[in-house]
């Protein structure tokens, strides 16, 4: 018996050790950095790639694709353009729970004049509330989504140019995502700003101005001449050389593990599987409910919920999310 105990703890450190650190199969970023020029040709193809990746490497790699746009010789519209299908493409092939992460790259990394796209784009096609029909979130969890989400963004912004304007582009974002409740998450999400002086500016000019709100009329000029941008691209040629945007639910990922329903039904992590998988051939003859219990109990939490069944896939695609606060000219 003691043999048996002794193989089974040995196995299940080594199922965890492996599920913690090891990403079979995972490309080398060595050689995805070859494949970058071709990525920006082709931004389909940055799916795929981002894929093929750890976890780490997707950001890292996502950094390295978005400065070799801002080399570019060529016009700003063309530019926003690469950067806006490529870091959607990027975002579709992120690693699970590794969505804010990738966020956060694009808000540090992508030229502030290009995030006047992509923060609308984004907010309408990426985080929407809305745009998963099998979620209803509350504000209160979008809220503390997106105050996490912003932590994130902050801390990673603050190693760049332009810290304030990047992570108010974001802030951007998240408000028009939420189609306008709750109502005051913009000033929740100014408040996670670090820089006193950001926090004003963003308050005052940046973000009232952005969303056209208080009667006045919708500008990025006050953000982009704080970020000292020659001039912002043409939106509709932007969209025009683009080609159309397609909706990708993506918000769930970001769901934090404090009793959001989502979250549970996502909570069997690789660890969680390694370890009952090693359990349930060791000591069969547990049971499957027994099994779960114990692994738990190795990693100190509870049984999550087991994953429901996938729906069956409906007629196709509703209608896009929206309008959503400060919508602008951007097309749908």
């Amino acid at each position: 018996m003691k043999k048996t105990a002794a193989a089974v703890f040995l196995a299940v450190a080594a199922a965890v050790v492996y599920a913690k650190d090891a990403e079979p199969g995972a490309a080398s970023i060595v050689d995805a950095r070859v494949r970058i020029g071709e990525v920006i040709e082709n931004p389909a193809l940055m799916t795929d790639v981002i894929k093929s990746l750890s976890a780490a490497d997707q950001a890292t790699f996502l950094a390295d694709v978005n400065k070799a746009i801002g080399e570019m010789p060529a016009s700003v519209e063309e530019k926003a353009a690469k950067y806006l299908n490529v870091n959607h493409a990027a975002l579709k092939g992120a690693k699970k729970g590794n969505v804010a992460t990738l966020l956060s790259e694009v808000f540090a990394t992508v030229s502030p004049d290009a995030l006047v796209v992509i923060n609308e784009r984004f907010a309408a096609d990426v985080v929407n509330r809305s745009a998963d029909p099998a979620v209803n979130y509350t504000d209160e969890q979008f809220t503390k989504i997106a105050v996490e989400l912003m932590n994130k963004i902050n801390a990673r912004t603050a190693e760049t140019d332009n810290p304030s304007v990047r992570s108010a582009f974001a802030i951007l974002m998240l408000v028009r995502a939420s189609n306008g409740s709750p109502a005051d998450l913009a000033d929740k999400l100014i408040e996670t700003m670090p820089s006193e002086e950001g926090r004003e500016l963003a308050k005052t000019e940046w973000v009232p101005s952005a969303l056209g709100a208080d009667g006045r009329t919708q500008s990025y000029e006050p953000m982009l001449a704080s970020a000292d941008v020659g001039r912002r691209p043409d939106l509709d040629f932007v969209l025009v050389v683009a080609g159309p945007q397609h909706l990708d639910a993506l918000l769930a990922d970001l769901l934090g593990k404090d009793g959001d329903p989502v979250a549970q039904i996502n909570a069997r992590t690789p660890v969680f599987d390694a370890i009952t998988n090693v359990l349930m051939y060791q000591i069969p003859m547990l049971g499957t409910d027994a099994v779960e219990e114990e692994a738990m109990g190795i990693l100190g939490g509870d049984v999550p919920a087991p994953k429901p069944p996938e729906p069956s896939p409906g007629p196709g695609p509703g209608p896009r999310p929206g309008p959503y606060p400060g919508q602008s000219t951007l097309g749908g």
